[in-house]
């Protein structure tokens, strides 16, 4: 009778420590408890509950490096499409002063003139591209 109740506490004992490893304590005490060596086999073949959570956190951990990596992707193919070209200016630019149109003048002779004082960056140019007139801060 006492070599039957250290088996039973020892079976007890190895189905503790093998439902502890697995996540299953309360299993591991149960099986054993009630059916002594059969309840040892049942424990080892339960599944492995931390393996499990360590496996979906691994998975839901790659499933966000995906989605970042997805985002980065799409950044990279926004940056690799054609940039829209930017509008030529006309050899001669339309230019007003104090609302009244001066005429047209080349690139080069605003820039001088306006280093010059004669114009100010706030004078209006006609830009044909914007159907506009823009002041001459803006030009290019």
């Amino acid at each position: 009778m006492d070599s039957l109740v250290f088996v039973w506490l020892f079976c007890l004992l190895i189905g503790v420590l093998i439902g502890s490893q697995k996540g299953q304590l309360v299993s591991g005490i149960i099986w054993p408890f009630l059916f002594g060596p059969l309840g040892v086999i049942v424990v080892v073949c339960l599944a492995n509950k931390k393996k499990e959570a360590e496996d979906q956190a691994q998975k839901a951990f790659q499933f966000q490096q995906m989605q970042i990596q997805r985002q980065q992707l799409e950044e990279i193919k926004k940056l690799r499409q054609p940039m829209p070209e930017t509008p030529t200016l006309p050899s001669k630019l339309r230019i007003s002063k104090d609302g009244q149109e001066i005429g047209e003048l080349g690139i080069g002779m605003v820039k001088t003139i306006l280093h010059g004082k004669q114009l100010s960056p706030n004078d209006p140019y006609f830009d044909p591209a914007a159907n506009e007139w823009m002041p001459l801060e803006l030009l290019p």
